[in-house]
């Protein structure tokens, strides 16, 4: 016979549970949107309508397949003309940084749209290379002197070390004799106050300062008064001669370093506020850059590609005047969660347990795939981000569709109690699990190449967290509870390697390693043995 009392309980708890898992669901869907609604904020900003920008960095490798490292990827006059036409719309004057792959043409084309350059000598390992480089810089240098200010010869040499600071003296010496043109070397800051005896060789001390940068990076609110302290501590220091800002500028887009936080209304603040500190200080200024340059993401991670006042296309990305917000786009999150809710109702009447309620099934699934579809933009962002090459394309689609499907597993489980989950939903979830793993163990030994997946694993977080209150009977077992016991300690352990190695300050890594441990304790409690039934 069976007990009406205990049946009822358990009626009871089951209720419970999916009420309670319903109430998860729906805050984690409702934190989701409100992060998508945030981005479609307007946000005022101090107004430098009225300033000039005195210079901009400026590289021509911003169209699709330009590289500066490919052999034969010169550009054309016809090229760097189009681009000094949008680059003059926001400033007469240019910074380079070589005169090879079609750049010697800079000063000719300034020249005729009546702009001033500030030509770069590339220096590196080569010695041959770097001899025709000077040659060529300073035959360029004598030809336009009435339109080239300064021969900077090298750029961050000592920060590559591809040179020795007396190989560089001796570059800069040799320069100095023979320029029409006053001759400076830039580095950052540091290095400069390493190497302190290089002034003696150089008309202008030219110092990057990139408060993102930094060993110790800074804040965009406090970025600009870092900038600017910096300059004052070298003025005193290399006192007699000129210093000139060469670089400094925030990403548009990238991971969080520290507190840290790329956006382009991160961007768009610290550029204001440095321009207007500048023009009120009377401080010589070059914003890096003029145009984005995706090849740099090999270099530099994603945040090298997002650092352009102009896109790829052409397009204006920063402006000088006016509110701002981080995403045109933001109601892409809107309209994924939308079209998931309506796949999601529409699967549980087809494809849902009949176990359960109706209610239940439609609840669930439409929440669940409501949360996997409001986050599916933001993965496709990522992969145009951090993809470098079609092979990181290939492994990104594979990463995300192994944890998608993982997802739709756990949602799936949420939904058959106490059934024994699939074969393949049981090859889905761990595949999740090994994923995750693996870009737990990225991100701790080599992190400035890859981005906080915090948005794949996001609903998979949700889910585990429902699972965790979800009475089943179902356990991980044999060589698979191995699998999942060494994969969910090897992901905490990393998780929280991350979180130290990062510092509570990045919120990003904070929050991408309080993902991956509520999965991985979800999975470890799944491999527990079954209690025994009472007698």
């Amino acid at each position: 016979m069976t007990d009406p009392i205990n049946n009822c309980s358990v009626d009871s708890r089951k209720v419970g549970a999916f009420w309670i898992q319903t109430s998860i669901l729906a805050l984690a869907l409702g934190l989701a949107l409100t992060w998508w609604a945030q981005r479609a904020i307007t946000i005022n900003l101090a107004d430098a309508s009225g300033v000039k920008v005195p210079c901009l960095s400026y590289a021509p490798f911003r169209r699709d397949g330009a590289n500066p490292a490919r052999i034969g990827a010169d550009i054309t006059p016809a090229q760097i003309e189009e681009d000094l036409k949008l680059v003059k719309t926001l400033s007469a004057c240019i910074r380079t940084y070589g005169v090879g792959k079609g750049l010697a043409a800079v000063p000719a084309v300034a020249a005729k749209l009546g702009m001033r350059v500030r030509l770069g000598v590339w220096l590196g390992r080569d010695v041959i290379a770097n001899q025709a480089e000077m040659e060529s810089a300073l035959a360029l240098a004598r030809q336009y002197r009435d339109t080239i200010d300064v021969l900077i010869v090298g750029n961050e040499v000592l920060l590559r070390e591809d040179l020795a600071p007396d190989a560089l003296a001796t570059h800069l010496k040799y320069a100095k004799a023979r320029s029409a043109v006053p001759i400076s070397y830039a580095d950052v800051w540091e290095f400069w106050r390493r190497h302190s005896s290089l002034k003696q060789y150089v008309d202008i001390v030219t110092i990057h300062v990139l408060p993102y940068w930094e060993d110790e990076p800074v804040a965009a609110a406090l970025a600009s008064a870092h900038v600017f302290n910096t300059i004052h501590a070298m003025q005193k220091e290399f006192a007699g001669h000129p210093v000139w800002l060469g670089e400094t500028g925030w990403p548009a887009a990238g991971r969080q370093r520290a507190g840290a936080v790329p956006g382009i209304v991160e961007q768009t603040q610290v550029l204001r506020e440095v321009m207007l500190r500048a023009a009120k200080e009377g401080v010589d200024v070059n914003l890096i850059e003029a145009f984005d340059q995706p090849w740099k993401r090999a270099l530099e991670g994603g945040m090298g590609a997002a650092w352009g006042m102009f896109q790829t296309d052409g397009a204006l990305r920063m402006s000088f005047v006016g509110p701002v917000r981080e995403d045109a786009y933001w109601w892409r999150g809107l309209l994924g969660a939308s079209l998931g809710a309506l796949v999601g109702a529409v699967l549980s009447l087809v494809f849902g347990p009949r176990t359960r309620r109706r209610f239940e099934n439609v609840a669930l699934y439409t929440l669940g795939v409501a949360l996997i579809g409001s986050v599916v933009p933001t993965h496709i962002d990522a992969m145009a981000l951090w993809s470098r090459s079609s092979n990181e394309w290939m492994i990104a689609i594979l990463s995300v569709t192994l944890v998608l499907a993982g997802t739709l597993a756990m949602l799936q489980q949420l939904l058959t109690a106490p059934a024994k989950p699939s074969g393949p939903s049981r090859v889905m979830r761990l595949s999740l699990i090994l994923v995750a793993s693996v870009w737990a163990w990225y991100l701790w030994v080599d992190p400035r190449y890859r981005g906080f997946p915090i948005a794949l694993f996001y609903p998979a977080a949700a889910l585990s967290a429902c699972l965790m209150i979800k009475p089943s009977t179902w356990r991980w077992r044999g060589l698979q509870a191995l699998v999942v016991i060494a994969s969910c300690l090897s992901l905490i352990y990393f998780a929280i390697g991350i979180i130290i190695n990062e510092g509570l300050a990045n919120t990003q890594a904070l929050a991408n390693g309080t993902l991956w441990i509520v999965i991985a304790v979800a999975q470890l409690l799944a491999c527990y043995p079954r209690p025994q039934a009472k007698a």
